[in-house]
């Protein structure tokens, strides 16, 4: 199998603001990656962007969660950067206690933002990755997503 190679093409990265997508966002920079970068925070996803030079980057305030928004950041985002060749989800977010401590309603909310904001951001960019080619999907999850630890909830 031949190595992936970014250099000069674009990914977009979710939960760019910080953690695991900033670091991915850095990451790819290094390599003369585009970058197209998404995060509901608009001031920590500024922060990052500021940081990243010597290549092209986009900022997305998107709220995950929102079906409407999302589409409508793909299709900024395919407006920018007319070859989309990955898509890395680093987006998610944890709640501290447990189950029986949290209600349905903040237990919906996680499962919104790590399970179907990343539906709905692959959905809406598939279209472009499929154009691409051997464009890539990778889904990135703490050690969270797997087990959480006592008086935690799973997360992503």
């Amino acid at each position: 199998m031949a190595k992936l190679t970014l250099s000069g093409t674009t990914a977009v990265i979710t939960g760019a603001a910080s953690g695991m997508g900033a670091e991915v966002a850095r990451r790819l920079t290094a390599r003369g990656t585009h970058l197209a970068l998404i995060d509901r925070d608009e001031a920590a996803l500024a922060a990052v962007a500021a940081r990243l030079t010597d290549t092209t980057v986009t900022t997305h305030v998107v709220d995950l969660r929102d079906d409407d928004a999302v589409l409508a950041a793909a299709e900024d985002i395919r407006a920018q950067h007319p070859t989309i060749q990955a898509l890395i989800t680093c987006a998610g977010s944890s709640m501290l206690g447990s189950l029986d401590q949290l209600t349905m309603e903040e237990m919906r909310w996680l499962v919104d933002v790590n399970l179907w904001g990343t539906v709905s951001i692959t959905k809406a960019l598939l279209p472009a990755l499929r154009a691409a080619p051997e464009a890539h999907i990778t889904h990135m999850a703490s050690v969270y997503a797997l087990a959480a630890p006592a008086g935690a909830s799973p997360t992503r």
